[in-house]
């Protein structure tokens, strides 16, 4: 597992455990899974997928950073919605 958060300025709005996240950055797309290489990456405005036992959370975020060290993932961006139901 890993730990997955998204940060805006106003706060958090994901925070929790995930098996992958697949997230847009400015070189494409790139997919995350525990034991991923550390990594910092500028995110396109675009989805996000993160899996969790089987099921996807898609959240909607703007632009920022992806920051990825030790089965953590940090989406730091200026704004996020979650458009699971």
């Amino acid at each position: 597992m890993i730990s997955v958060k998204v940060l805006t300025p106003e706060g958090m709005v994901f925070e929790g455990p995930g098996t992958s996240v697949v997230v847009e950055t400015t070189d494409g797309s790139i997919g995350i899974w525990p034991g991923h290489i550390g990594l910092m990456a500028l995110k396109e405005k675009g989805l996000i997928r993160i899996q969790q036992d089987g099921q996807s959370s898609i959240l909607d975020i703007g632009p920022g950073y992806t920051v990825v060290e030790h089965d953590r993932v940090q989406l730091l961006v200026e704004s996020a919605v979650n458009r699971s139901s």
